[in-house]
């Protein structure tokens, strides 16, 4: 399985989009959160909400949480 690692997205679920659309990302890749997912961003409620509902996505500390 191929791993994307993503770090310090800080809310920022528009950009968390584009840049997971930018790479081809398909479905049974795997997203990996490594630093901050929320705080000072728009989307603070969105990207915990991708993380929970996303199928091959976790947090860098496990399964991500809020």
């Amino acid at each position: 399985m191929r791993r994307r690692i993503i770090g310090d997205i800080h809310g920022n679920d528009d950009g968390l989009v584009g840049l997971l659309a930018a790479v081809g990302l398909t479905e049974d890749e795997e997203v990996i959160s490594v630093g901050s997912r929320v705080a000072r961003g728009p989307g603070d409620a969105a990207v915990p909400t991708f993380f929970l509902t996303r199928k091959n996505a976790r947090g860098g500390e496990g399964p991500a949480l809020l």
